[in-house]
């Protein structure tokens, strides 16, 4: 079974708590991509009323453009049923095709909550190996860049926490230098705890 991330606005909801009621592990974490992240799978959640409202300002298309410059695995739910009386049938058709073609990212409509965390579930049973997500810069301009895209290679290390480090440490060799209770006052402790694990694992 993988730690399953979920975007902590998202932690509340009630496929968390079905998942957790499941014995799935959960880890909460600020993402500014998606809603869960299993192994190298990166999976946004919609409910039906979002979907729609999506669609008419128009903010999807930002939200996929984000998902498929940074993840080659991805995947749209959209959680409940019902329809939206003042979307034109074809648009949300063309949507669904632009979706699954321009985008490469399939969509899936589930019921509800309980079908939606039994998704997951499946999808998490299906990792067999210990994946974890890149999350990197779109281009390495420079060495900073670089810098960013080696510590988001770590389990935990997002972008936001590597910027962080880099900001704290001023390099990748002080980073890996840095003592645990110095870790855990840039990172948290759960974190810092896990960095320090992975980086003195033996392979």
């Amino acid at each position: 079974m993988k730690v399953i991330i979920v975007d902590n606005r998202e932690f509340r909801s009630k496929v968390v708590r079905e998942l957790f009621n499941k014995g799935f592990e959960l880890m909460p974490k600020q993402l500014s991509i998606g809603d869960y992240i299993i192994g190298d799978v990166c999976i946004e959640r919609k409910s039906i009323k979002d979907f729609y409202g999506s669609i008419i300002d128009k903010r999807i298309f930002e939200q996929l453009k984000s998902i498929k410059s940074n993840y080659e695995k991805k995947l749209l739910i959209v959680e409940g049923e019902g329809f939206e009386r003042n979307i034109h049938p074809n648009a949300i058709k063309g949507l669904i095709a632009s979706i699954t073609i321009d985008y490469k990212m399939p969509i899936i409509f589930l019921k509800d909550s309980i079908e939606t965390a039994e998704f997951l579930g499946i999808i998490d049973k299906r990792m067999q190996k210990k994946i974890t997500p890149i999350i990197a810069v779109k281009k390495a301009k420079n060495n900073y860049d670089s810098a960013i895209n080696v510590l988001c290679l770590i389990p935990g290390i997002g972008i936001k926490n590597a910027n962080n480090l880099l900001n704290e440490f001023k390099s990748l060799k002080n980073v890996f230098l840095a003592t645990e209770k110095e870790m855990i006052r840039v990172l948290g402790e759960k974190c810092a705890k896990n960095f320090t694990k992975f980086i003195n694992e033996d392979f």
